[in-house]
């Protein structure tokens, strides 16, 4: 079972509630354990995104990760997903997102849950890094 943590910073101000929003998803297996990865953003927002949404997963030795499935991204631009293997022993999963776009203002909601119920949203804006971290229970 994984326990999700956020390890990072947060800006200081959180995604408003509008009418129009888009989301998009990817769910990953990293090392045996399922993880959702959702992101919510304004439509309005989500015209400036620039590229693929970078998603790197850093697993400990031995443990394998891979892409289960996911949707075409915002824009249609998908999704860059990479796994490696980390050296920090104490962290069994590091998740770090970064959706490009042509502005770093552009504020999004990033959530990543885990099968055992566990899951964790923060407000992120575009161009900036969201790290997550998760440990055996």
């Amino acid at each position: 079972m994984l326990v999700l943590t956020f390890a990072g910073t947060m800006p200081n101000q959180t995604l408003a509630a509008r009418p129009r929003t888009v989301a998009t998803s990817a769910i990953l297996d990293a090392g045996g354990e399922p993880l959702t990865l959702d992101l919510v953003m304004a439509y309005r927002g989500s015209r400036s995104v620039r590229g693929s949404v970078s998603v790197v997963v850093t697993l400990p030795e031995g443990a394998s990760g891979s892409v289960v499935g996911s949707d075409t991204g915002f824009n249609g631009r998908g999704y860059a997903i990479g796994f490696r293997t980390g050296t920090n022993t104490d962290r069994v999963v590091v998740v770090q997102v970064t959706v490009p776009a042509a502005h770093s203002r552009v504020e999004f909601e990033a959530s990543l849950s885990a099968a055992s119920g566990d899951a964790f949203s923060v407000p992120a804006r575009t161009n900036q890094t969201v790290v997550f971290d998760a440990y055996t229970a």
